[in-house]
Order: structure tokens, then sequence, then C-alpha cells
């Protein structure tokens, strides 16, 4: 009975070691593709410069729209509203297309390091009849006829009578 809850306790152990190195695995390798698409999504875009353009893009056209409306004296007030709105904007607006790029470089990752199923192998035909007396023979006539007997290499039918052992 000890044996028999050991042998259960053991088996289990085993099966919850397979589980957690497959679930161990499957964590390390959406880290791994978590850090690459984010290198990747960096490299291609850089978020700063996205806000720094905008951002004195925006400067410039609010303070060319505060000098219009404020007679001169609302430039640098314009320049400032529209460089921070435009600084704000172009920080945002670089969100998705960053994330686009993200996503694709994680699941190429994804991709890329999928596990491999190991295939079973084909199955081989033998092409001819199997030559008596050999192995192959000694197997398949065993296998197939539970009176056959090796010294002879025949079988007995139903019917009583004894054959010799023909695999087709």
């Amino acid at each position: 009975m000890i044996s028999r809850f050991l042998s259960l306790a053991a088996a289990a152990a085993v099966g919850a070691g397979i589980f957690v190195t497959s679930v161990d695995t499957a964590l390390a390798q959406e880290h791994r593709c978590h850090r690459e698409a984010k290198r990747i999504a960096d490299s291609r875009m850089n978020r700063g410069e996205a806000a720094l353009g905008s951002g004195l893009g925006g400067a410039a056209v609010g303070a060319i729209i505060g000098g219009v409306l404020g007679g001169g004296k609302g430039a640098g007030r314009g320049a400032i509203i529209g460089g921070s709105t435009g600084a704000v904007g172009g920080a945002l607006g670089s969100g998705p297309k960053w994330q686009r790029i993200y996503d694709n470089a994680y699941d190429d990752c994804l991709e890329r390091y999928r596990p491999v199923r190991a295939r079973a192998p084909e199955p081989v035909y033998r092409s001819g009849p199997i030559e008596p007396w050999t192995d192959a023979w000694f197997d398949w006539c065993s296998e197939r006829y539970r009176s056959f007997n090796p010294r002879t290499g025949t079988f007995t039918g139903y019917d009583g009578v004894k054959y010799f052992c023909q695999p087709k």
C-alpha cells in the first residue's frame, strides 16, 4: 500500500515537473519576445524625436497665430501654447505606430521560436514476401499464430492440420 502511494506520488511529481517546465519555457519565450519587440520598436521609431519635432512645429505655428492675433505681444504666449500642444500631440500620435511595430515584431518572434513538435516516423512497408527462417519471419509467424512451432516452422490450423508459415 505504501509503495503504491509512493509510486503515485512520484508520478504526480514528475507530471507536475513537466507542466512547470513547459510553463516556464513558455513564459521565458514570451519575455524574450517582449524584450526583442520593444528593442525593435524603439530602434525604428524614437518617440522623443516625434514629440520634439511636433513641439517645434507647434511653437512656430503658435507664434505666428499669436503674433497676428495679439499684435506682436501674443507671439511668445502663442509659441508656448503651440509648442506644448504640438509636443503632447507628437508624443501621443507616435503611440499607435510604435504599437504596430511592436506587435508585428512580437508576433514574428513567437512564430520564429515556436516549439517544433517531432513528427512520428514514417511507417516502413516491406516490398515482398519475408524470407523463411529469418528473424523477421520468426517474429511475424510467432505474432500471427499461437500454435507456431519455431523448430518446424509450422502452425496448426483450426482444422487440426499443420501448415508451413508463409507471411503474406
